[in-house]
């Protein structure tokens, strides 16, 4: 597929996204908000957002994403559908019909008018978000996660809201993206906390991805580092080493064939879920790992041993990009001991150790009577 065949198609199924998303905001406007009609339109926006990362269109995704997450508010219950959240949506949906009609005209989103109109109704979303999820929810939950989750919301509204009306250069709003990108791997690295069940855990406060993709991935018109690209919109890429153990001789080199890997450090990210979305058109010819910040020595040294360049190589990729220090490889690949407390009567007394362990694996004893039982019974059901 050429790149204006691909471009073709993106504007193809956006208007069809675009038209499904309107049928479902009317829908939702005249009382019907159901889950299913709901769902719908994040999935469009969410569609939409991925194919436009794909192309570079970046005022298509950065104004997606605004949508997109006031949609995922709706779904989680934190947002109530007003009429005045739907009236906001359908312009939302109107401008983003008008961004893919400047791309189909040979643009790329970029008009002045386009830009004026996106920045006014991420201002707008962002207000009546802010008013809709107010800091006083806060008080409500006694969990350390959603206490973040809810400071991260709020925060983030204002800066769209700061962002829209142009002053996104003063040092308040750089404090508070700072600030932001804190609360998120703080509530990132809580939830890891709370799941993990003991042991050691590594000092990054980054994500982790590993990405192994099958050969023929470029026939299918996928190019991976797309996707890897399109990554730098949800958080900040701070490392990738790149696999090239799978790399051919010249001889046997095929240009149409993808022979690398990637093991990427990645920070700011709110949440696993938004990594793997920028995976999805992947999903069927991906090898695909995503570890949390302060993950556990356990989780990296299964890592590792799942990866096709074996351990060794593995490990020396996971320092390169900076997930890993080498102290703390040295201590994931160290074998677990465990401690065995000395019986006071050995339980095989008069029997050589390995004689026994040989007997128990090799034989086991069953009543002659049973045995007969178990016999007749096999034969009946035959």
């Amino acid at each position: 597929m050429t790149i204006d065949a691909a471009r073709a198609s993106f504007i193809t199924e956006s208007r069809e996204l675009i038209g499904d998303m309107e049928l479902a905001l009317l829908a939702c406007e005249r009382g019907d908000a159901e889950p299913a009609a709901i769902n719908a339109i994040f999935r469009a926006a969410h569609t939409i957002k991925g194919n436009a990362g794909l192309f570079g269109f970046d005022n298509v995704v950065s104004f997606t994403h605004v949508v997109e997450g006031a949609l995922d508010q709706v779904r989680s219950g934190k947002i109530v559908l007003t009429a005045e959240w739907s009236a906001l949506l359908i312009e939302c949906r109107d401008h983003m019909s008008a961004l893919v009609d400047s791309i189909a005209a040979g643009g790329d989103g970029n008009d002045p008018q386009l830009q004026v109109w996106g920045k006014e109704l991420i201002g707008r979303v962002g207000a009546l978000g802010a008013l809709s999820t107010p800091m006083g929810g806060m008080a409500q939950s006694n969990d350390t996660s959603n206490l973040l989750r809810a400071a991260a919301d709020n925060l983030r509204s204002l800066l769209e809201v700061l962002t829209a009306h142009g002053i996104d250069s003063k040092n308040d709003v750089d404090a508070a993206r700072t600030l932001l990108v804190a609360i998120d791997a703080a509530c990132a690295a809580n939830v890891t906390a709370s799941k993990r069940t003991g042991g050691p855990s590594v000092a990054s406060d980054a994500w982790h991805v590993s990405l192994r993709v099958q050969a023929d991935v470029l026939r299918f018109g996928l190019e991976p580092l797309s996707f890897i690209r399109y990554l730098s919109t949800i958080g900040s890429i701070e490392g990738v080493a790149i696999a090239t153990n799978a790399l051919p001789s010249w001889d046997e080199f095929d240009p149409e064939s993808h022979f690398i890997g990637y093991e990427i450090r990645i920070a700011g990210c709110p949440n696993e879920t938004e990594i793997e979305a920028a995976f999805q058109f992947l999903r069927d010819y991906r090898q695909l790992t995503i570890l949390p910040p302060h993950a556990s020595h356990e989780e990296y040294a299964q890592l590792l041993q799942s990866l096709p360049e074996g351990a060794e190589r593995a490990g020396e990729m996971l320092i390169e990009c900076g997930s890993l220090t080498a102290q703390e490889l040295i201590a994931i690949k160290q074998p677990k001991t465990e401690s065995v407390q000395p019986s006071s009567k050995p339980q095989n007394a008069g029997v050589e150790p390995t004689a026994a362990k040989s007997n128990e694996q090799a034989s086991i004893r069953v009543d002659a009577d049973k045995l007969e039982g178990l016999i007749n019974l096999v034969g009946e059901l035959v």
